[in-house]
């Protein structure tokens, strides 16, 4: 057989295809490796706290900090981390525990690597990940306590005691109102403000100071919607319950609150909540011990005996005031947080009203929601949000679209510099049926926005018991080795303005299932949305 001779230009050509093919190989393994490296390499703890501190400062919507002197607060816990720290143990505490709770708000998280969930990881703009903060223990279903908030500083009258004084707005203060002193006249109280100064450490500047009670002509605190404040003009001893009913008015939780006498206007201090009861399984020990829905639980102890075995031990106080106590070993695990909730979802047809539930807010959810709606054309619909933790921004949107008009205004994005507008998207046409939404203390995010939404444009009622007030627009980053931090990158304003964190949604009929319900197998807020889609009032 002849020898073909083939051309240099060609045998060139080749070995450049041959020598390109080859370092697109290498790289690719060079930076396989480079990634694997990267994903099961440590991150020391100090460097892991200057990147979630670095990412905070950056992208939290209050650049403010609350008033904080951010650079020193920083500082301040960085020198607490420790130099090893197996699955971070102690950054995590340091991060969830001291600082962030500085922040006094939600959706700022730092979840380590080893609870770190899949579906979590993702830098999608939502209104709600790790929310809310939910657990089955023993057949009660708990959200965790919540801590207080203090008050922040946010206007001075120029010349008054605190301006004389040095006192700027933008930090917490507690302001203290006791009566008149021995020593003074009977028409001044004296008013004790703790201040407390840009300084991590906690350290705080107490002042005193005489201010006049008023005439005892002027109004007791009360409420001026335009200016969303809460106007105190005289400082008495009615003055002050008046003022202390209004704080634990949840209408009023965002605003502000001017004290005439003192020259000062702060924001409201909302009290803590502790964990509560908000359902109970059927023949459970919780059942057993006859805890009821709605209780607080005032002391609790746990512990894991064994894999899957836990133990617990807790005190409750029923709504009625009476105290209750449980004491069980179990199956089960001591946090099944979210877990069976986010991932459950049903849709049912009982009679004429298609009753749909579902627990985050997700593009799969939003599908699934669509075809419900197109297969069965209900008259009437329940939709469920008793246990939905929120989710992301575009599949509420999507949601929204099945029961609103496109362009139809759902909510204000707020961060430091700019705002944004939510609107229902183009492309779907709204049903016209008949809707009830149930909401309930685990109702978070955009869960919230939804009820919120429907009830402001009287599209829907809503059944059941005030929601969360966890409601912000958050991104979360998921750092090399897997662990994520969940960022709250703008306040939601619902379409009315109001900012519902801390404040929640509170339904139209509040309704709640007593354990006499559980054990009789009846859900009472459902069956009222039933009766209300019917035409007929709450049984």
């Amino acid at each position: 057989m002849a020898k073909v001779k083939v051309p240099r230009r060609t045998r060139m050509v080749r070995w450049l295809i041959v020598l390109f093919s080859a370092t697109l190989l290498l790289s690719g393994v060079f930076l396989g490796g480079v990634y694997f490296y990267g994903r099961h390499t440590p991150i020391i703890p100090t460097e892991k706290f200057d990147l979630v501190f670095k990412t905070l400062s950056k992208k939290y919507y209050d650049q403010t900090f609350r008033g904080y002197n951010w650079k020193a607060v920083g500082q301040t816990f960085r020198a607490k981390v420790p130099k090893e720290d197996p699955n971070d143990t102690a950054l995590t505490d340091i991060l969830n525990n001291q600082l962030f709770p500085l922040l006094e708000t939600s959706h700022l998280e730092y979840v380590p690597a080893w609870l770190a969930k899949p579906s979590q990881q993702s830098g999608q703009v939502r209104l709600g990940i790790i929310l809310p903060e939910l657990r089955e223990m023993a057949g009660l279903i708990l959200i965790d306590a919540k801590p207080p908030t203090k008050a922040v500083l946010l206007h001075v009258e120029s010349g008054s005691f605190l301006d004389k004084q040095g006192i700027r707005p933008g930090l917490p203060i507690d302001i203290d109102v006791s009566a008149a002193s021995e020593l003074t006249s009977s028409v001044t109280h004296r008013v004790s403000i703790t201040y407390n100064a840009s300084m991590p450490d906690g350290t705080a500047r107490k002042l005193n100071t005489e201010v006049p009670v008023g005439s005892p002509d002027a109004p007791l605190p009360y409420t001026d919607k335009a200016k969303q404040q809460i106007i105190v003009s005289r400082l008495d001893d009615a003055s002050i319950d008046a003022l202390q009913n209004l704080f634990n008015d949840p209408s009023v939780a965002h605003y502000t609150v001017a004290y005439l006498p003192c020259g000062l206007t702060t924001s409201i201090a909302l009290p803590g909540k502790p964990s509560s009861v908000i359902n109970v399984v059927k023949d459970s020990p919780a059942d057993q011990a006859g805890i009821e829905p709605g209780s607080s639980i005032v002391a609790l102890k746990t512990g894991l005996l064994a894999l899957n075995k836990a133990h617990v031990s807790l005190e409750a106080l029923l709504p009625s005031g009476i105290k209750k106590t449980l004491d069980t070993t179990y199956e089960g695990d001591l946090q099944s947080v979210s877990k069976p909730f986010s991932e459950e979802r049903s849709a049912l047809m009982d009679g004429p009203v298609l009753i749909l539930r579902f627990n985050q807010f997700n593009d799969d959810n939003a599908r699934w929601l669509d075809r419900q709606l197109r297969q069965h054309q209900p008259s009437a619909i329940v939709l469920d949000l008793r246990y939905n933790s929120g989710g992301g921004q575009v599949a509420m949107q999507k949601i929204l679209a099945e029961f609103l008009p496109s362009g139809t205004p759902i909510a204000t994005l707020k961060n430091a510099t700019e705002q944004t507008r939510l609107l229902v998207p183009p492309g779907a046409q709204p049903l016209e049926s008949r809707l009830v939404v149930l909401i309930g203390p685990a109702s978070s995010s955009a869960a919230e926005v939804t009820a919120s939404v429907l009830k402001h444009y009287s599209r829907a009622k809503l059944v059941g018991l005030p929601t969360a007030g966890d409601v912000m627009s958050a991104s979360s980053l998921t750092f090399r080795d897997g662990s994520i931090l969940q960022i709250p990158v703008a306040t939601v304003l619902d379409p009315s303005g109001v900012n519902l964190e801390r404040v929640g949604v509170t339904p139209d009929i509040i309704q709640q299932n007593t354990l006499a319900d559980i054990r009789r197998g009846r859900d009472a807020p459902l069956e009222c949305a039933k009766s209300l889609l019917a035409g007929t009032t709450c049984p």
